[in-house]
């Protein structure tokens, strides 16, 4: 078993571009290393989006942490997208962030981890796509993930009482209108009514 630190940065980037056999999560995970390390405007940027993608679903502790650690990596525009062309979609939170959507796919396992970048993140950027990702992840109980969010507002530090408050209330943008009753009475600490 080899160390994951001892694939070299070029063999990482060489992996992306033609690679005949598809990736080992292990060498996946080694560009994500060589990646966090290295000043973002030298990172391989497409690269990196083709690790992230690549890990879809395939869930383990090392990915998810290091995948919070990408929550403010911006995917970057291919030459067709810079030419006016949306092949990836229209604009959006898990299309322009791929972290989201990787850690969207590992569901509710990621959510230990996602709370900690709401509460401990220096980034508002990091803290709201993890907020988003969080409530993707509950997104056909949404009010259970505000009310996760409230509940843990009660415990931790005065500041991350705060972020966790402000991602509730941030997290009703994402609850949908067949939920947002029930969203904003758990967000207002009530019981929702039964349906």
């Amino acid at each position: 078993h080899r160390d994951l630190h001892s694939f070299p940065t070029r063999r990482s980037s060489d992996l992306c571009r033609s690679s005949p056999q598809p990736a080992s999560a292990e060498q996946l995970l080694s560009v994500l290393h060589d990646g966090i390390d290295t000043p973002p405007q030298e990172r391989d940027g497409a690269c990196i989006t083709f690790a992230i993608k690549q890990l879809e679903n395939k869930y383990s502790d090392e990915a998810t942490m290091l995948l919070i650690g990408y929550l403010d990596f911006e995917r970057p525009l291919d030459d067709a997208e810079k030419a006016g062309f949306m092949f990836h979609g229209p604009p959006s939170i898990e299309n322009s962030y791929p972290a989201t959507g990787t850690l969207m796919s590992f569901g509710k396992p990621a959510v230990a981890a996602l709370l900690a970048a709401i509460t401990d993140a220096s980034s508002t950027l990091v803290q709201r796509n993890a907020t988003y990702t969080f409530m993707q992840i509950f997104r056909d109980e949404p009010q259970n993930g505000i009310k996760i969010l409230g509940e843990r507002s009660v415990e931790g530090s005065p500041i991350q009482s705060e972020r966790l408050r402000v991602a509730a209330q941030e997290a009703l943008r994402w609850c949908g209108r067949s939920h947002l009753d029930a969203c904003k009475s758990a967000e207002n600490g009530l019981q929702p009514k039964d349906n």
